[in-house]
């Protein structure tokens, strides 16, 4: 994790640039984030979105674009994953924000693994199963050309 730090602003920011960014599809200003955090959180203080933005760019969780009218947003895929991650983590057990750093860190990767392992494993048995399909076509053919 080396120097970047979670803040409590990092997700509920993250939530609302992916949601803005999915609508419009475009990067998304300060502005407009500002007034997503602010309905949706509570937490339409620029400081507490600021850090939040500077949280996820430090983690990778977006990358900056600087126009002609200042710098706009846009997420990553590792941002979508760990906010979708964070998300369903809160929802289900409740406690996430009350973990300390490292631990929150730790399991948003383990978590994260663990689903990279599921999907890699759902993915080769359906392989082997077409495999299998493969063979039963192909002894069924030879069946037919036999008999």
């Amino acid at each position: 994790m080396s120097t970047c730090r979670y803040s409590k602003s990092l997700f509920p920011v993250m939530e609302c640039l992916i949601d803005t960014y999915s609508e419009t599809g475009r990067p998304v200003g300060f502005t407009a984030i500002q007034k997503c955090v602010g309905e949706r959180h509570g937490r339409a203080h620029p400081e507490q979105v600021r850090r939040g933005l500077d949280s996820a760019h430090c983690l990778g969780y977006l990358k900056v674009v600087v126009g002609k009218y200042g710098a706009k947003y846009v997420p990553t895929l590792d941002g979508v994953v760990y906010t979708g991650v964070y998300t369903a983590l809160a929802l289900n057990l409740g406690f996430v924000d009350e973990l300390p750093q490292h631990t929150l860190f730790c399991l948003l990767r383990l978590v994260r693994s663990g689903v990279a392992m599921l999907s890699w494993a759902e993915a080769f048995n359906t392989l082997l199963e077409i495999q299998e399909g493969k063979d039963a076509s192909r002894r069924e053919i030879l069946r037919r050309k036999i008999g």
